[in-house]
């Protein structure tokens, strides 16, 4: 079975689930483990980027777009294919790119991959505090 996370919380140290079909999941994927020794790797949870952050990063594409002529679609594809890349992999015989979707970068990644597209085409990003309350410049 393939290695898989689990969201769960912790409560009066015992583990609760988001619903008793998560808890027969996780239970099922436990059982493969019986009788061996096994590592268990607990770590918290961290934010994913936000819906407000995700309107800056179009914001930005925005104002890339009319610097360039290129379309936001174009540079969001663009950029997740350059800083996204998790690697090649062959599907149905075909060699093809795996690229890590936007919307699981955690805050700090989401901010380093705005970064990432800043310097690589020479538009600085615009001060973020109206978009989000606080600024990445200072």
């Amino acid at each position: 079975m393939k290695l898989s996370t689990f969201h769960i919380t912790i409560e009066d140290s015992r583990l609760k689930f988001k619903s008793h079909n998560h808890e027969d999941m996780f239970r099922r994927y436990l059982a493969q483990f019986e009788g061996k020794e096994v590592m268990l790797e607990l770590s918290e949870k961290k934010a994913k980027r936000s819906g407000q952050q995700n309107n800056y990063m179009w914001l930005y594409f925005s104002i890339i777009s009319d610097d360039t002529g290129f379309t936001q679609n174009e540079i969001h594809t663009w950029a997740k294919g350059k800083f996204l890349t998790e690697g090649i992999k062959e599907v149905f015989g075909d060699n093809t790119r795996i690229i890590k979707s936007t919307a699981d970068l955690k805050v700090g990644e989401f901010i380093n991959y705005l970064m990432q597209i800043a310097e690589e085409v020479g538009i600085p990003l615009p001060d973020t505090t109206d978009f989000l309350g606080y600024s990445y410049h200072k």
